[in-house]
């Protein structure tokens, strides 16, 4: 199968998100499917300007030359193409492979929580909050997610306006070997950092 994943540019800073969409690559390629990453890349925003303008120079990047990029590319590849959103925070390109197989990652929705004024100690600006409700209705057109979370996939739905054809919990893996080690020493530096008796066990929530 062809899979091509769109992710976030490297020119927005973001780690976590890259990181996943390559550990998607990396499982669908040992599983002998073809994958391509495809992202904005810099074309205004290698003008030298201020960080603030630079920002809406990356959105130039983002939501005018790559959908225009997207577009001719699209021809050239099969109808069975499945076109892959690594976060639904791409919502904006959601539109341009809606008539395509396409399933959107879902992480948190803190953000558009935020926008919505449900989250009172994170204000959001009103370009913010325009910015919000664009990335909602762009993915609010598709039809299958995956959400990391089954809270991730109850905040999906109430956002969405319809009901998806499909939407199913994936839990993330783990990036590193994760490992208990002396389970006494651990308790005791625990203790001493929050002045709390662990001796007996406690529970590791990682969220």
């Amino acid at each position: 199968m062809d899979i091509i994943i769109f992710t976030h540019p490297s020119f927005q800073g973001s780690q976590s998100m890259p990181k996943y969409a390559n550990m998607l690559a990396d499982g669908m390629r040992q599983r002998g499917h073809k994958v391509e990453l495809w992202t904005a890349t810099k074309f205004f925003y290698q003008i030298p300007l201020g960080s603030f303008l630079k920002k809406w120079l990356g959105y130039l990047d983002q939501f005018l030359v790559f959908p225009l990029k997207v577009k001719t590319r699209l021809k050239k590849y099969p109808k069975n193409t499945l076109f892959v959103f690594a976060d639904q925070a791409l919502g904006p390109w959601v539109p341009l492979a809606i008539k395509r197989p396409h399933v959107v990652h879902c992480h948190d929705f803190i953000a558009l929580h935020s926008a919505l004024h449900r989250i009172p100690e994170n204000k959001v600006g009103f370009t913010g909050i325009l910015y919000q409700k664009w990335i909602r209705n762009g993915f609010g057109k598709a039809k299958n997610f995956i959400s990391i979370s089954i809270k991730t996939k109850e905040d999906l739905h109430a956002t969405l306006p319809n009901k998806p054809l499909i939407s199913e919990v994936v839990y993330n893996g783990l990036n590193q070997n994760f490992e208990p080690g002396n389970l006494q020493e651990v308790r005791a530096n625990l203790k001493d950092q929050f002045d709390i008796e662990l001796k007996n066990g406690y529970i590791l929530h990682v969220g």
